[in-house]
């Protein structure tokens, strides 16, 4: 009963906030004050970054789109007290979009038109008036009705060109609850703006800030990260800060430009540029600024990621891959090189080994280099695999382990999620080899758009010390796919950069 009175209650798109312009509480900011994604995380806040805010309700809010009637880009609600009807509230988030037709109405009658929908959008309440909602003052209506013997407050506004919607709903203190509410919502910093603000703290010079400010928040990787990847150096609006060092082996020209706490480099092949390298110096903002990066990387859904922030991360896009790497405590390295079909051989000679060889079944595709081999295809391990394919460094001499990798595909279409896979792969373990030692688990890794689990560990078997990394991911269809690389954990370091270099170029069909 309970949980039907729930799911009605939310159907009702409304939404609470702050009403006054004037709050002295945690979040106490203005829009020349604005805290970054990390601030409120540690505080607790759940963040949306892909539209401006964060909020913190009593209760973690989840998408409720499902289980509830009604469009919204976003709709998460959220109970406490759900057992005791006499102080049961319900909170609720809905986003949805301004309609692309307002892009049109004359300025001097916009404001009255969004009136008008915002009202719209607050029918089914009553008592409502007009606010300017949070220091931003954000034009926006606040109302309350009584739905199903439940006290119902709430608050819309308009945000960029999003219509926020903020609901209280309970019988229990339920203004206190309202504002609390309410006043948790904070603006965070547009996604580049955040970027600007770290690498302006190590003062770089003018070009750069160009190309962090050149990003739309909605398509990063038509802004930032392409900047001028591909362009002509001679169209190259800050070609005037580097200055030529050396031509490479593989034909590409190197620039270099260098400031206060920054260095960057330009690699230049057949007079378009292939590669863009920064080393930033940041100091105490380096963390900070490394947790803004990936969020804006992640955002652009690569094919594949492979590592972690704390050291190297890499993400491949269907015409680029990047690199970045943290630089001790003090800074960051960060390389995007193009991957098109153009010079593409030439274009990687610089930093990845040349994948000349591709092996293709109805499941996947892998490269892999002339240095390695297939020595299993479409084997069967196990009753619940449809297919497996190892593919192994070739033999140099009888002592040395030989890296390889293996991708299995399971015959069973697994609904349990990946993180409780990765679990029972590490309990298996744990019984068979009394010397398996895992390094972490990380249950948000993406390859080649599947997300999944990834295991890092060392083990010890017939003599050698090993260093296993172990992906688990699932297409939505539920197909399972285990990529397992395995290496000397003595030369770990050297043949990782194989291994991600192979798995990178997996393409799952």
């Amino acid at each position: 009963m309970m949980k039907s009175t729930y799911l009605i209650l939310l159907v009702i798109l409304i939404s609470s906030c702050q009403v006054n312009s004037k709050r002295q509480d945690e979040g106490h900011q203005s829009s020349s004050n604005l805290k970054d994604i990390s601030y409120y995380q540690e505080r607790g806040y759940q963040i949306f970054q892909e539209y401006g805010f964060t909020i913190k309700a009593p209760c973690l809010l989840e998408d409720v789109s499902q289980q509830v009637s009604g469009e919204f880009l976003l709709n998460y609600g959220g109970i406490t007290e759900k057992d005791n009807p006499d102080k049961i509230t319900f909170y609720q988030l809905a986003v949805n979009r301004l309609p692309v037709g307002y892009k049109d109405i004359p300025a001097d009658k916009l404001k009255s038109a969004i009136d008008s929908k915002i009202r719209d959008t607050m029918k089914n309440l009553k008592n409502c008036k007009s606010i300017l909602f949070g220091y931003e003052e954000y034009q926006g209506y606040v109302g309350e009705c009584i739905t199903k013997g439940y006290t119902q407050k709430g608050v819309v506004f308009l945000k960029d060109n999003y219509i926020i919607c903020l609901t209280v709903i309970s019988n229990d203190n339920l203004e206190e609850k309202f504002n609390k509410f309410t006043n948790s919502f904070k603006t965070i910093k547009e996604k580049e703006q955040m970027l600007i603000d770290s690498i302006n703290a190590g003062n770089p010079i003018k070009s750069h800030d160009n190309l962090i400010k050149g990003a739309k928040s909605k398509d990063f990787k038509k802004g930032v990260i392409q900047h001028s990847l591909n362009t002509k150096w001679s169209e190259f609006a800050d070609r005037s800060y580097y200055s030529y060092i050396k031509t490479l082996k593989s034909g590409m020209k190197l620039y270099r430009a260098e400031a206060t706490n920054m260095m960057m480099e330009v690699y230049v092949l057949k007079g378009y540029i292939k590669i863009q390298s920064s080393n930033i110096i940041l100091h105490d903002k380096t963390s900070e600024t490394l947790k803004s990066m990936d969020a804006w990387l992640m955002s652009c859904n690569p094919l594949t990621v492979i590592g972690d922030i704390s050291s190297t991360k890499e993400y491949n896009f269907h015409d680029y891959d990047i690199m970045l790497r943290k630089l001790g405590t003090d800074g960051i390295h960060y390389m995007i090189s193009s991957n098109s079909d153009t010079n593409n051989q030439s274009i990687k000679a610089t930093t990845d080994p040349s994948l000349n060889k591709q092996y293709s079944n109805e499941y996947f595709s892998i490269k892999y280099p002339t240095t390695w081999q297939i020595v299993q295809d479409d084997n069967q391990v196990t009753g619940n695999t449809t297919v497996s394919v190892q593919i192994m460094e070739k033999l140099k001499n009888d002592h040395d382990f030989r890296p390889n990798i293996n991708i299995i595909v399971s015959k069973k279409k697994w609904s349990e999620p990946t993180s409780y896979l990765a679990q029972n792969t590490i309990a298996q373990n744990k019984q068979i080899m009394d010397s398996y030692h895992l390094l972490e688990q990380n249950d948000d890794i993406y390859i080649n758009n599947c997300q999944g689990s990834v295991i890092d560990y060392t083990f010890n078997i017939q003599g050698y010390k090993l260093h296993g990394i172990q992906y688990i991911v699932k297409k939505k269809d539920n197909t399972t796919f285990i990529i397992t690389a395995t290496t000397d954990a003595a030369r770990h370091s050297k043949q990782k950069v194989i291994a991600n270099t192979m798995i990178n170029s997996l393409k799952i069909k």
